[in-house]
């Protein structure tokens, strides 16, 4: 069987060769040495692409000096390989982390989509193991420029947008990010006041959830209990015990 592997550098726009399963291994000729190479354009081969420590950093170089060099699709590409190959101990962390440090850069939905999952469940791995302030410093200073970018305010005809900004605000908050902290403290507290004008359906998760983490008490978790129970919609009513599930000072449950 034939595999196409596909590839671009800073020099070609795209090539394509074939590479036979029964082969170990399969070279490829260039006329002049490139500053980088990028294989698997846009991940549409099913396969995990590996490159030495230097040609990482020259990838992140290109990312965090070139950005639009690079598809959209090869950029999260990149994020979805280099962290996959960290957590199967096939390169290390740092590099994984490293290339990160683009994110600053990086304004389209698909990218964040991956960087954000990745990074919030090495969050999640981590937080039984250390104190975890420095990863979440670290969280911080990858989300704070996007987070400023999208804000709040949800608009109806730009879904790729909403999207966007749900992932970056779930993303600051879980990372403690202050504005984002202080911003869904107020929302969710200014919700209470009037429980019938609820958040807009894409940002209840992010007021409910974090709202209660960050400005939840005994008064409060009763009165989302109370809408919970009388809520008839069961995808409200989940997005609502999803919130209740916030809240951090567990002893006012007892």
């Amino acid at each position: 069987m034939l595999i196409p592997i596909t590839y671009k550098t800073d020099i070609l726009s795209r090539k394509l060769e074939w590479f036979n399963n029964k082969d170990l291994e399969m070279q490829v000729s260039l006329d002049v040495e490139p500053n980088w190479i990028k294989f698997n354009n846009d991940q549409v081969g099913y396969y995990r692409v590996n490159y030495p420590q230097d040609m990482w950093a020259s990838l992140t170089n290109v990312l965090k000096n070139q950005t639009n060099a690079l598809s959209i699709a090869d950029r999260a590409h990149l994020i979805n390989d280099v962290f996959s190959l960290a957590e199967a101990t096939l390169i290390d962390y740092d590099v994984a982390l490293e290339l990160t440090s683009y994110l600053t850069n990086e304004s389209e939905y698909v990218p964040w989509s991956v960087a954000s999952t990745n990074l919030l469940n090495l969050k999640s791995r981590l937080y039984d193991l250390y104190d975890n302030q420095q990863f979440l410093e670290f969280g911080q200073s990858r989300i704070r420029e996007i987070y400023k970018e999208v804000g709040w305010d949800v608009s109806s005809d730009d879904h790729l947008k909403n999207h966007l900004r749900t992932t970056v605000l779930n993303f600051a908050c879980a990372v403690g990010l202050p504005e984002c902290l202080t911003e869904v403290g107020n929302k969710f507290n200014d919700w209470l006041k009037n429980t019938d004008l609820r958040p807009s359906p894409d940002l209840r998760n992010i007021v409910y959830y974090y709202g209660m983490a960050s400005a939840g008490n005994s008064q409060n978790w009763e009165v989302v209990w109370g809408v919970y129970m009388s809520e008839p919609d069961a995808s409200e009513k989940a997005k609502l015990i999803y919130g209740l599930s916030g809240i951090k000072h567990t002893e006012i449950l007892g």
